[in-house]
């Protein structure tokens, strides 16, 4: 029986891109002497600064940010990045761009053809339906649908369903007895030997099993969207490990192992088109928790088809570029960002005098996280000594509920924000309620998440970081053409208080990093969470990669015993510090990955 092939190519292109990073210096005068009387000072700028956030300026910036596609690299991104950069200019700010030249993919021929035997193969679409009543889905401008740094490829082989393509789905396909070497893997979330991954969207995950309506009824994913990402795991330019993209910089060759790019060609769809390959399969019933919510009864595993294709800095960030329209991603953040920078602006002209805010917007966050990274890389020695937290913003609002993720130092900071879904709760008391608890809230921490925190923390070892949401559900919208202002206002937060309450969050914690004596922040949580990690994960380093003589994350083990010592009111105290004999931080490093040319993980201590 011969089967049909076809492939998908993908054109990986170098070029100069403006990754606009834009940065606000708040002009540092920190007096002690102005302080002798600080909590009555504070209050008073915190509510000069909680009274002046509004919604209206929020929903305004939505609405303009997320008017046209914005793919990193290409001029409407610039337009966005021009877009945030005049408005701190508008705001009585000092801001500039850094330029980089950096590696990225765009589509330049995409295929993906599905043949069965004794059938005629099936041309699948790959495109999306516009959506009735929404013309942003159907905009000119939006580039067709792919994964960002998948390698170029003309594949044909026999399809296997891997679930999410987990490493625990591998082991369950394995005792079913199903090989996946030299087969094209269908994963509703991508390699153990496959030639090629496609990945789609499950209804399960994106559209509550079809029982609520899809948009633009309701905010559900439609079926014929597709999910746009990058497959590239590192953070960066691929080309440039530990140093920044500058125009003269030394570059490894594309073909270079330590590049770690993917090495199969990966194609995103829809639910619309997984669902003839799913449903020609045949083997094994795949488990029951594998099974979504496609008109498919049984979810097969395959094999059974085949188919073709300056002092002390707190540095506020979130990226502009979007992979359609990213009314959510990035955008809900972007806004508050502008909102923090233009009431932030205004104390300023006041009077108000804090340590340096810099509010950056970064470019390529989608395409591996590498605007940020290029900028850390090219500024590392000055934020291991200068940087004093990294408060970041992506897609903050989506819904309702409220999560955080933080370093363990910023446990302790979401008290004093009122929650926008309740009469009378802050924050905190909502998030403690949702989980049941008086006791304990499950902040999380960052060493999943990938955004424009990655590089400052796991680099450079700026701790505290912070990345926090509105929406207790992941955002069904994420990365597809539908995240677009149209959904924000009838979906994700109609009145745009969601949006306030997040300026708010973001906009006090940097004035209290910025203006305490004393920072508010917990080392002992820091030094705790650190030794339950090297507890709990040291021996599996162990069986990776071996010991450093006699420890298993050298310098750090050894300087946890001091690190415990210190206290929200005796140490990382920034202003004080100096005064007990502390010049600056120590940074503390371990290898993390010995193959990797950026071997360490900081932490400031």
């Amino acid at each position: 029986m011969s089967t049909n092939c076809r492939g998908g190519f993908y054109y990986f292109c170098k070029l100069a891109i403006r990754i606009a990073v834009l940065i606000l210096y708040f002009c540092k005068n920190f007096l002690i002497a102005g302080c002798l009387n600080p909590g009555l000072e504070q209050q008073y700028w915190q509510q000069e600064f909680i009274g002046s956030v509004n919604n209206a300026s929020i929903r305004n910036h939505v609405f303009h940010l997320a008017k046209d596609p914005h793919v990193a690299g290409t001029p409407e991104d610039f337009a966005t990045a021009e877009y945030v950069f005049q408005k701190f200019h508008n705001y009585g700010l000092s801001a500039h761009h850094t330029d980089y030249d950096v590696l990225l993919s765009y589509p330049l021929h995409r295929s993906l053809i599905h043949s069965a035997p004794a059938k005629e193969p099936i041309v699948l679409s790959l495109k999306g339906k516009p959506g009735l009543g929404d013309s942003c889905s159907s905009n000119p401008k939006v580039m067709p649908t792919f994964h960002s740094f998948s390698p170029s490829g003309n594949v044909s082989a026999e399809v296997v369903y891997a679930n999410y393509g987990r490493l625990e789905d591998f082991q369950k396909l394995a005792k079913l007895g199903i090989n996946v070497k030299d087969v094209i893997v269908i994963a509703s979330a991508a390699q153990a030997g496959a030639v090629a991954v496609v990945i789609y969207s499950d209804p399960q995950d994106y559209a509550a099993n079809y029982t609520q309506g899809v948009y633009p009824d309701s905010q559900w994913l439609p079926p014929s969207c597709t999910q746009r990402g990058s497959v590239y795991k590192g953070l960066g330019d691929p080309l440039t490990h530990g140093w920044p993209s500058t125009p003269n910089a030394e570059r490894i060759s594309l073909s270079d192992p330590q590049t770690t790019l993917p090495t199969i060609p990966s194609l995103p769809i829809s639910a619309e088109d997984a669902l003839p390959i799913l449903a020609s399969l045949s083997g094994p019933i795949s488990p029951a928790e594998w099974h979504g919510a496609l008109d498919s009864p049984h979810y097969r595993v395959g094999r059974g088809s085949n188919f073709s294709f300056s002092g002390w800095y707190i540095i506020l960030g979130n990226h502009h570029d979007a992979w359609v329209l990213g009314a959510v991603d990035p955008h809900s953040g972007t806004a508050s960002l502008l909102d923090v920078a233009q009431q932030l602006g205004e104390l300023v002209a006041k009077g108000w005098q804090p340590r340096s805010i810099v509010l950056c917007s970064w470019d390529a966050e989608e395409c591996s996280v590498v605007g940020s990274t290029e900028w850390v890389e090219q500024n590392i020695d000055l934020l291991g000594v200068n940087a004093v937290a990294n408060p970041n913003l992506d897609a903050c609002v989506i819904g309702l509920g409220f999560s955080a993720g933080a370093s363990p130092e910023l446990d302790d900071l979401l008290q004093e924000v009122k929650d926008p879904d309740s009469v009378d709760d802050t924050v905190f008391e909502a998030w403690i309620t949702s989980r049941c608890t008086i006791i304990w809230v499950p902040m999380g921490r960052l060493s999943e998440g990938v955004s424009d925190f990655a590089a400052f923390l796991q680099r450079a070892g700026v701790t505290p970081a912070l990345d926090l949401e509105f929406g207790a559900d992941d955002n069904p919208m994420n990365h597809f053409a539908y995240d677009n202002f149209n959904w924000v206002e009838k979906f994700g937060d109609p009145l745009f208080h969601r949006h306030v309450a997040v300026t708010k969050l973001l906009g006090l914690l940097a004035m209290w990093l910025s203006s305490d004596v004393v920072l508010p922040l917990d080392y002992v949580t820091y030094a705790t969470d650190l030794q339950w990690h090297c507890r709990m994960y040291g021996p599996v380093r162990e069986n990776i990669y071996g010991t450093y003589g006699t420890t298993t994350f050298p310098g750090i083990q050894t300087a946890l015993a001091q690190d415990q010592t210190f206290s929200k009111t005796a140490a990382g105290l920034m202003g004080i510090r100096p005064m007990l004999g502390f010049t600056s931080w120590s940074p503390y490093s371990h290898e993390v990955h010995p193959h990797r040319l950026y071997p360490t993980h900081k932490c400031l201590i």
